[in-house]
C-alpha cells in the first residue's frame, strides 16, 4: 500500500481489510492505532478533515461532526 494515496479514512480502512481481513484490524483499538500511525507519519493530516467520514464509533452508524465533537 506504499505510494498509493487515500482520500478519507474509510478508503484506507477498507483497503487494509481487503488485504489482511475487517476483524480485529479496522475496529476498535487497531483502528485508533492506525490513526495514531497516519497522524505520526503525517502531521497534515487530521481525520476531521473528511465531514462525510464521521461514525458513532460505539455502533459504527453514520453521524455528524457535531455529535462526534462537543464543544463545551
Amino acid at each position: 500500500m506504499v505510494g498509493v494515496r487515500f482520500a478519507t479514512v474509510s478508503r484506507f480502512l477498507a483497503a487494509v481489510a481487503a488485504r489482511i481481513g475487517e476483524e480485529p484490524y479496522t475496529t476498535g483499538e487497531y483502528r485508533n492505532r492506525f490513526i495514531d500511525a497516519l497522524l505520526d507519519a503525517n502531521s497534515l493530516w487530521y481525520p476531521l478533515r473528511y465531514p462525510g467520514e464521521f461514525r458513532d464509533p460505539s455502533t459504527g452508524t453514520p453521524s455528524t461532526i457535531n455529535q462526534q465533537i462537543h464543544y463545551h
